[in-house]
C-alpha cells in the first residue's frame, strides 16, 4: 500500500509516495503521467529521499487532473487511476475520473480491477467491423470446446464425419450472431 500526494507546504508543489505498508519501491520502478482536461501528458519520474519519493519535476497549476501511477517489477508495470481536482468533493467529479475502486462488484482485487481499466482504456472509442466480428466467432468455434468435441466424437462414432463437421461450423457460425 502507498500514498500518493501533492505537496507544496512552504515548498513548490512535488509528487511524494510514501510507502505505508509492504514492498517499498524504488525510485527506478515507478512513474506518475498526468492527463490534463485538455488532454496534455506530462511524465515524472522520482529520486529517493529516504522515507519517501519526490517528483524531480514541479507539477504545474492548476491541480486538476489525472494521474496514471506506474508501479514497476519485473518486466511489467501495474497502473493506477487517480483523479486529482482541487476545490472540488468527490460528488462532483465525473465518472471516468474516480480513479481506483476496489469495492467494484466482479472484482477480486486492485490488480484485477486495474486490469481491466487498462483494456477498457486501451480499446476505448475503437470501431469494430463486421468482418471482424465474423472471423472472431469462427476462430472462436475452432478452439476446442467440450460441446464440439462432443460432437464430433458422437458422429465419427456414427460414421457421420460430414454431419460432424457440419454441426461445428453451425456452431461456429452462431457465436458470430
Amino acid at each position: 500500500m502507498i500514498s500518493v500526494e501533492v505537496f507544496e507546504d512552504g515548498v513548490p508543489p512535488r509528487w511524494r509516495i510514501r510507502t505505508e505498508r509492504g514492498h517499498r519501491w524504488n525510485a527506478a520502478d515507478v512513474t506518475i503521467a498526468t492527463e490534463r482536461p485538455a488532454g496534455s501528458l506530462q511524465p515524472f519520474i522520482f529520486i529517493d529521499r529516504g522515507d519517501y519519493l519526490e517528483s524531480i519535476d514541479e507539477i504545474p497549476e492548476p491541480h486538476e487532473f489525472i494521474a496514471r501511477v506506474s508501479l514497476g517489477h519485473g518486466n511489467h508495470t501495474h497502473d493506477y487511476d487517480l483523479s486529482f481536482v482541487e476545490g472540488h468533493g468527490h460528488d462532483h467529479m465525473h465518472e471516468e475520473l474516480r480513479g481506483l475502486d476496489v469495492a467494484t462488484d466482479g472484482y477480486q482485487d486492485a490488480h484485477e480491477l486495474a486490469h481491466a481499466k487498462d483494456i477498457r482504456r486501451k480499446f476505448a472509442d475503437r470501431n469494430v467491423t463486421t468482418w471482424q466480428i465474423v472471423l472472431f466467432g469462427l476462430t472462436g468455434g475452432l478452439i476446442p470446446c467440450p460441446a464440439a468435441i462432443t460432437v464430433l466424437l458422437l458422429c465419427l462414432q456414427l460414421k457421420e464425419f460430414t454431419l460432424g463437421f457440419a454441426l461445428v461450423l453451425c456452431f461456429s457460425i452462431g457465436l458470430v450472431t
